[in-house]
C-alpha cells in the first residue's frame, strides 16, 4: 500500500492513484523502457557466451538452417554447426 500511495513511484509506472486513472502513453513508455532494459541485458548476456546476434526478421528453412534479413535489404542463409553440449 505504501507503494501506491507514493505518487512519484506510481507516475514512473504511469499511474495515478488518487484519481484511479491512468496515463496511456505514460504506461506504453515504462513497458516500452522495461523491454529495452531487457533486450539489452539479454544481449549482453547472449555476447558474453560467444553469440553472435542478428538484428532483422527470420524464417526456419529446416533443422541447424535460418535465413534471417533486414527490410529492404539482402537475405542470408546460414546454416548452424550441431554442438555437442554437456553441463
Amino acid at each position: 500500500m505504501r507503494k501506491l500511495k507514493n505518487e512519484h513511484h506510481m507516475k514512473s509506472f504511469g499511474l495515478q492513484v488518487e484519481t484511479a486513472s491512468y496515463d496511456r502513453q505514460g504506461v506504453a513508455d515504462h513497458a516500452q523502457n522495461l523491454a529495452t532494459k531487457i533486450r539489452n541485458n539479454l544481449t549482453i548476456s547472449m555476447k558474453s557466451l560467444g553469440v553472435d546476434i542478428l538484428t532483422g526478421f527470420g524464417y526456419v528453412m529446416g533443422p541447424q538452417k535460418v535465413k534471417y534479413g533486414t527490410i529492404g535489404g539482402t537475405e542470408t542463409v546460414i546454416t548452424v554447426k550441431k554442438h555437442n553440449y554437456s553441463y
